[in-house]
């Protein structure tokens, strides 16, 4: 986990109870001031219902009588405490308001927010959004690292971008190098297993985040090290993120085979056959018979020992990947 200063908007190193670690999105006062805004505006087309089925049926007197007072602060106080304190304890800390533009309040741990900590957002909501207009809000969320209001700083919640709203994550795929695309057909990526694949992709994400420098050390580590379980070794002269690119790449195009039956699959074909049955022993020839050739010596086994594999430096030096000293 990068221990440099998150930046503005984004909150990180949160750990829950659980001991997992949250990135978490927060949200920015503009969109926060958004959410509210949409939802005074429901309020007030609330109350403006009212106000017509009160002029249709009462006749305009609606302030005139005790009742009519009564409605209206009765409704203010479910919009003012009750609706945020309802959605919010309900609705996984979203109000319409919030749903609308993509938003909710979480807990400091990342956890949905429960009764207390709705109650004291909207018990201090009057004093920071409507008696200050919303200045004393902003103010707060502005100097606050983790953009909070003082409501949010008392009831220990913080108000994040949804998930679920963001983009559908897409498959990374990595294309072959530039003049690599032969080299990434023919070669044989069978032994990179998953961890390995892990470690070489996990290598090329990197690259846009690290210097360039400091990438090729760690680049050429890894290809070091990678080197040995493919065939055939790249040309020389290979740079190392190139080469973990092509393998990448080979990687991929061998599991889209294996899963589609395209080119480069496995077929019936590519199985071992059997060993033939072993045709019928001649009968021997009598032993007093003349005629009868003698037996071919046997062949003798080959004392030679398999070659030995290269070793990683063997085949760093091969492929000109040099490993940092």
């Amino acid at each position: 986990m990068s221990t440099s200063a998150p930046a503005r908007g984004h909150e990180h190193g949160y750990v829950t109870p659980d001991a997992v670690a949250l990135d978490l999105e927060v949200a920015t006062v503009g969109s926060r001031g958004i959410a509210y805004l949409l939802d005074l505006a429901l309020f007030g087309l609330v109350a403006l219902v009212l106000s017509l089925i009160q002029l249709a049926l009462l006749g305009g007197e609606w302030f005139q009588s005790g009742l009519g007072v009564s409605i209206s602060l009765v409704l203010a106080f479910a919009w003012q405490f009750g609706y945020p304190i309802g959605f919010e304890t309900l609705w996984n800390g979203r109000t319409l308001g919030k749903a609308a533009v993509g938003l909710r309040v979480v807990t400091v741990e990342g956890a949905p927010v429960g009764v207390r900590h709705a109650t004291i957002r909207a018990v201090t909501a009057p004093v920071e959004l409507l008696l200050t207009t919303g200045l004393l809000a902003s103010l707060s969320s502005f100097l606050s690292r983790r953009a909070q209001r003082l409501g949010d700083m008392a009831a220990g919640s913080l108000v994040v971008r949804d998930r679920r709203v963001a983009a559908e994550p897409a498959a990374e795929t990595f294309q072959p190098p530039a003049g690599a695309e032969a080299y990434v057909a023919q070669v044989d990526v069978s032994r990179i297993d998953t961890a390995t694949y892990g470690l070489i992709r996990a290598t090329l994400r990197r690259r846009p985040t690290m210097r360039s420098a400091a990438h090729d050390q760690l680049a050429a580590e890894v290809a070091t090290a990678v080197a040995p379980l493919v065939a055939p070794q790249p040309p020389a002269g290979t740079h190392q993120t190139a080469f973990l690119q092509a393998i990448a790449a080979a990687v991929q195009q061998r599991s889209a085979a294996w899963r589609t039956g395209g080119p480069g699959a496995p077929t019936a074909a590519a199985t071992p056959p059997s060993p033939p049955a072993a045709p019928p022993k001649a009968p021997a020839a009598p032993p007093s018979d003349p005629a009868a050739p003698p037996s071919a010596p046997a062949a003798p086994l080959s004392s030679g020992t398999p070659p030995r594999p290269p070793s990683a430096e063997e085949a760093g030096s091969r492929t000109g990947f040099q490993a940092p000293g």
